[in-house]
């Protein structure tokens, strides 16, 4: 059995030279029963960011903002980051409301997804 036990996410808002840009940071604990999987077992990590409405969810900006591998044997918890345009975060939601949608496939297996909680802000 794998499952992901947490996903937990921050946006900080930096300025540049050509406008504000923010930084994901974001981390996960993935479990691996070490019984179920080989030693040389990968898991194909995305990461997506959504807004987050009444009506329905939907990706924000690209199709996935970062995307990497574990294995069997990675130090858990996984932490990580991205850069996103600030903007993007704004003009998506007249909500404001954020989250990260991680999905990890095992080479062999079945996918597993995961929600963090929303953030609600402006950016």
């Amino acid at each position: 059995m794998a499952e992901i036990q947490s996903l937990t996410f921050s946006i900080t808002r930096t300025s540049s030279p050509v406008g504000h840009i923010c930084r994901v940071d974001y981390s996960y604990y993935l479990f691996i029963d070490p019984q179920e999987y080989r030693q040389e077992e990968t898991f194909s990590v995305i990461v997506e960011l959504h807004g987050d409405d009444i009506a329905h969810d939907h990706p924000l900006g690209k199709q996935f903002y970062d995307a990497h591998v574990v294995e069997k044997d990675s130090k858990m918890p996984a932490e990580r980051n991205f850069i996103v345009d600030c903007e993007t975060l704004n003009e998506a939601l007249g909500m404001d409301q954020i989250y990260l949608k991680l999905m990890i496939k095992p080479s062999e297996g079945r996918l597993l997804t995961a929600r963090s909680d929303v953030i609600k802000d402006r950016f």
